[in-house]
């Protein structure tokens, strides 16, 4: 595989599968790697937890097919979560070198874990806090309501399927070969309430074909699916006791509940004692892994030798102190959960403080000398998440900005060093090596986000007018053109 040069060679784009281009790497060769992987944050249960699954064996369970986060097939664990590639990042990286990679609070301990069990010594764990970010709960009182009791029926329709096929001697894996799905024959065929699912009438249709049953069932298949997308009968039978005066309410209401209209309706007995109940926390951190390979010698012979294996502390301060393993995105929810701590004759006190600036303390600059730790949350490197200029034009979901992506490859990279992003995504590492010095290896897969990946490269140079007018097309390329609107492109 034959690596893409961008800005004059100070960007190596490998277009491809990162276990192939890693294998292109010769041993002992990168500073550092900064990398986003995937958080592959669709639970296991959901991904490989169907019925009538193949066992899982090794790492071989994630690299089924999936839908990921907000549907990007890319969200798997088949490589992030793998010690065999992190053995590989390993072998690259010079000795003493480190890995930071970041992950989701759900998965965090997989990708360390593999990160640990292909030779890395992790190192600590950093936090990058943020304000913004939706909460992605199920309400379970409105759950309760809207839910239907399809499912002895469904059962009964799944149970049939599954006699039919033991009679005509074909098995679940024909039958997902014939109809060209994967593991869906095992929802079809199953004799689990918790895990049946009815056919559409196309899939029913070729069933009947491959399995040679008769219209039998036909009635109950078309009925179950023209009920599909429809609230349940208490839902649809519920007393309307108001309506609201501008858009439903996102959650559930004292003693009532809404539907995606302007009516408010009576909750039922049952989901009235559920009421306020939920099954996530809103997200505000995700972790970051800070690893490094095994040194060579003391600290003192591997950077003397090697030119790596130890942090940059000075360079990565804020506002003289300490650089810590907390980040955040500045915003007043997050600064408001920080003590302000000054120095007064041997005691601290504390308050808060929510007035703030990029690096900087509005606070007294107590303990500036860097050793100690009072003062407003500015004492934690904060940049606010990714917006416009950071996404250059992009609509990967899970964009960093770049400052964040700087200060990392700052605080375990050389001046001028080497470092690779295996899980490129946008390229932001690779800008943020690029402002800080150094050259960047970027492997991405996917072909839309190498196209981001040159753009984000050849605005490297740009200032941010032309970032903005770049912003600004591609979000009107993704909308329809209506000259009747005056916002329309907007």
């Amino acid at each position: 595989m034959t690596p893409e040069s961008l800005l004059d060679g100070r960007v190596q784009l490998y277009c491809g599968d990162n276990r192939d281009a890693i294998a292109a790497i010769p041993d002992n060769s990168i500073d550092a790697i900064v990398s986003d992987p995937p958080y592959a944050l669709v639970s296991i249960v959901k991904r490989f937890g169907k019925a009538d699954s193949a066992p899982a064996s090794g790492n071989d369970a994630y690299a089924r097919a999936s839908a990921g986060f907000m549907g990007q097939a890319w969200d798997t664990g088949e490589v992030a979560f793998s010690p065999d590639f992190w053995r590989e990042c390993v072998r690259v990286l010079k000795p003493g070198g480190h890995v930071i990679a970041f992950s989701g609070t759900r998965t965090y301990h997989r990708l360390a874990c593999a990160i640990e069990d292909a030779g890395f010594e992790v190192r600590d764990m950093l936090s990058w806090l943020y304000g913004s970010g939706f909460p992605k709960s199920h309400d379970v009182a409105k759950g309760i309501d809207k839910r239907r009791d399809d499912r002895d029926d469904i059962l009964a329709v799944t149970t049939f399927v599954a006699d039919a096929a033991d009679a005509a001697g074909i098995s679940r894996a024909q039958i997902d070969a014939h109809i060209g799905t994967s593991d869906m024959a095992g929802w079809w065929t199953s004799r689990l309430a918790h895990r049946c699912q009815c056919p559409t009438p196309e899939q029913w249709a070729v069933l009947k074909a491959l399995l040679g049953f008769g219209d039998d069932m036909d009635a109950e298949v078309a009925r179950l699916n023209e009920r599909k997308g429809e609230h349940s009968d208490t839902w649809k039978g519920a007393r309307i006791i108001g309506e609201y005066e501008s858009a439903p309410r996102m959650g559930f209401g004292d003693h009532r509940f809404n539907a995606r209209d302007s009516k408010i309706r009576e909750a039922s007995d049952a989901a009235r004692e559920w009421r306020g109940w939920g099954t996530a926390l809103k997200p505000a951190c995700e972790p970051v892994c800070l690893g490094r390979k095994p040194l060579a010698g003391t600290v003192a012979e591997n950077v003397l030798e090697h030119g790596v294996g130890a942090i940059n502390i000075d360079g990565c301060r804020v506002e003289q102190r300490f650089p810590a393993n907390v980040l955040h995105d500045g915003s007043a929810e997050v600064v408001s959960l920080f003590p302000v701590s000054v120095s007064s004759g041997g005691k601290q006190t504390a308050g808060h403080d929510g007035a703030m600036r990029m690096g900087r303390t509005s606070g007294d600059g107590a303990n500036a000398g860097g050793l100690g730790d009072a003062g407003s949350a500015a004492r934690f490197f904060y940049t606010a998440k990714a917006d416009d200029h950071d996404r250059a034009g992009s609509k990967h979901p899970t964009v960093k900005p770049v400052d964040l992506m700087q200060w990392l490859v700052r605080l375990v990279t050389p001046k001028g060093g080497l470092v690779l992003d295996p899980f490129a995504g946008t390229g932001t590492t690779g800008e943020a090596a690029f402002r800080e010095g150094c050259r960047t290896i970027l492997m991405e897969r996917e072909p839309q986000y190498q196209d981001d990946i040159r753009r984000r490269m050849r605005l490297a140079l740009s200032g941010p007018d032309e970032r903005r007018r770049e912003s600004i097309k591609a979000k009107v390329e993704d909308k329809p053109f209506d000259p009747g609107s005056l916002f329309a492109n907007l």
